[in-house]
């Protein structure tokens, strides 16, 4: 359990934390969940790995369980998933993770799902079959990919993830959506198959999965409902193909107006790109869009199973976000050219996100402020930055702190850290 023992002390600052909040949020029922949902023998005898080897009271094997199914007890994530489809047909999957948990270390360091993310590969036969993001304690699957066969993302569905109606499913079969997918990914190795479990099974929570393939133009978005139905009212399974070669999905049903900006930005954007100069590079970088990329980004991935490419960013690393807003608004936005800065993508757009005149506006209000917010922490995380774009920073978080107080506070420790 080498997991368990590079990260001891940060479990138990983690358990010791989420305690206080299932208490509050559940009304101190959580243990109903642990009395009806079936956990796999298999993977109920990892988590209790975990507990054998930190050995702490914080941490339990009920402690475990809840964290495994963190979704189901609507644990508040948002999260972006983009396919995209290269003009020879082989798709590419980028994922953004939204979502915190802070947590308080003997140290006194305070410290959010970044600061423990990490990569795990799973091999059989001495080969390696999938790899995954995780974080201590994970033992389903959110991010992953099996080499040569799929990747497979979970989004939040905002509509109708709530948890009393998820105990109500549970009590029914539901199952954690990450367990099922898990053991689904270990024992299929097609895009196709896949896709027919995953949209077959029998899940306690509403939410949505996207999957892309290693074949021509296998890429798909699932809006999944409880127990294995499928509701009149949800958006049959939505695919690229040669006339659609991309796909956004963020928090609320395709083929339905947006709750917020984001995937209409997104969707803008798109359609002032060329489908043959999209890249791994060029999705990164999409990706670290404002409004896709905000102040409760954890990481960002891009995957590819055609090609095995897998890669995870922080959100301190490059490619630095650009603003969406003003490269749409700007007459001489031509995206992902040879001439283009940092990753050769984005020509018309400042290293660092530096944008002095970008507005807000209306249903993006929410979304914008926190990608502006993301940009002004890479800004005070850059060391080379100009003097100036402090000022820049300061006007973002001012804006912040009046159109939404509790992403401000969210974000305030990190540039005071």
């Amino acid at each position: 359990m080498s997991v368990a023992k590079h990260y001891k002390t940060e479990m138990i600052a983690m358990a010791q934390a989420i305690v206080p909040v299932l208490n509050r949020h559940l009304d101190f029922r959580q243990s109903e969940f642990l009395a009806h949902v079936q956990f796999d023998k298999e993977y109920e005898a990892e988590m209790k790995g975990f507990v054998d080897t930190i050995k702490h009271p914080a941490v339990t094997l009920s402690g475990m369980k809840y964290m495994n199914m963190l979704y189901e007890l609507q644990s508040p994530t948002a999260c972006a998933g983009v396919l995209w489809v290269m003009s020879n047909g082989t798709v590419l999957h980028g994922r953004n993770m939204d979502y915190s948990f802070h947590f308080s270390m003997p140290d006194g360091r305070f410290l959010n799902w970044p600061d423990v993310t990490f990569q795990a590969t799973f091999h059989k036969k001495g080969k390696p079959l999938l790899t995954q993001v995780q974080w201590p304690g994970g033992v389903g699957l959110s991010t992953a990919m099996r080499f040569g066969g799929w990747s497979f993302e979970q989004n939040t569905r905002l509509s109708a993830n709530e948890w009393h109606l998820n105990l109500e499913a549970a009590k029914k079969g539901g199952q954690v959506y990450g367990l099922v997918v898990r053991r689904i990914m270990e024992t299929t190795p097609d895009y196709t198959t896949a896709v027919k479990k995953l949209y077959a099974a029998n899940f306690m929570a509403p939410q949505y999965f996207i999957v892309s393939g290693a074949g021509p133009f296998e890429g798909s978005v699932l809006t999944i409902d409880r127990l294995g139905e499928h509701d009149t009212f949800t958006p049959e399974i939505q695919r690229v193909g040669r006339d659609a070669w991309h796909l956004v999905q963020t928090n609320d049903d395709l083929l339905r107006f947006a709750a917020d900006g984001r995937r209409p930005l997104a969707n803008e954007l798109l359609s002032l790109i060329a489908q043959g100069n999209v890249s791994k590079e060029s999705l990164m970088q999409f990706m670290h869009t404002t409004q896709l990329f905000n102040a409760a980004t954890v990481y960002s991935t891009v995957m590819i199973p055609g090609t095995g490419y897998f890669k995870t960013i922080l959100p301190n690393e490059a490619p630095y976000p650009v603003d969406g807003d003003a490269m749409l608004a700007g007459a001489n936005a031509k995206l992902y050219t040879s001439g283009a800065r940092q990753t050769g993508n984005w020509p018309n757009a400042p290293q660092g996100g530096n944008f002095p005149n970008a507005e807000l506006d209306g249903a993006s209000n929410r979304w914008a402020a926190w990608g502006h917010a993301a940009l002004a922490l890479k800004q005070a995380q850059t060391s080379h930055l100009p003097a100036k774009r402090p000022h820049h920073k300061r006007r973002f978080l001012e804006r912040l702190k009046e159109d939404d107080p509790l992403s401000f506070m969210q974000l305030s420790w990190k540039l005071e850290a």
